[in-house]
């Protein structure tokens, strides 16, 4: 994705962004250690998560409703917080 942004490639970006909305999805509610909702009342359970990031509600619009390049930047920013929260410090 971050290719894709780079080369301003808006095409594959769009592809990738869609492709990785389930997952996405998947993984917030992973990084906070609880059963994924329902693929319907996804955004009713938002309230739910305790570990999120700053504007997550306002990512996630970003994320599937805004234009391509903002959707890839929101996506980025998303993905870049689901996998450093679901890292594990070594002992």
């Amino acid at each position: 994705m971050r290719a894709a942004l780079n080369a301003g490639d808006m095409t594959r970006g769009a592809y990738l962004v869609s492709t990785a909305s389930w997952p996405l999805i998947t993984g917030l509610w992973a990084a906070n250690d609880k059963p994924l909702p329902p693929n319907g009342s996804v955004w009713p359970h938002l309230k739910d998560l305790v570990k999120t990031l700053p504007g997550l509600e306002a990512l996630l619009q970003g994320f599937f409703g805004g234009e391509t390049r903002q959707r890839m930047l929101h996506a980025l920013t998303l993905l870049d917080w689901i996998i450093e929260s679901l890292k594990v410090e070594e002992a």
